[in-house]
């Protein structure tokens, strides 16, 4: 940010497949401040993008963000190839710790 020629009007976009839930997006989207855009390859919860000059494009669950290229069936094989923790961080974009998002119920030894 020390770079910018016009420090008030500088901007700094970060693009990142998400990796881990405490990657740098993971960080920056919890310390606030920061607009975060999340657009995964499939759509998991409805999104509506303001494309400007009062056009939306409706996100819809179960949509293909580019379908042309990731099509279901070459989603579905990135899924079996990755498997689920890295297809979920990588194209859902919903990293999740390991063993999932639940909690122990056994008493430690």
């Amino acid at each position: 940010m020390t770079r910018f020629d016009k420090p008030a009007e500088g901007a700094v976009i970060v693009v990142q497949k998400r990796l881990h839930q405490d990657d740098l997006i993971g960080r920056l989207r919890d310390e606030g401040g920061w607009d975060y855009l999340e657009m995964p390859g499939e759509c998991v919860e409805r999104q509506v993008f303001d494309l400007g000059n009062g056009e939306a494009w409706v996100f819809n669950p179960g949509d293909l963000l580019f379908e042309q290229r990731f099509d279901r069936v070459a989603l579905e094989q990135l899924s079996w190839d990755l498997g689920e923790g890295p297809y979920n961080a990588q194209i859902l974009q919903r990293p999740s710790p390991a063993g999932g998002l639940l909690f122990s119920l056994d008493a430690p030894d």
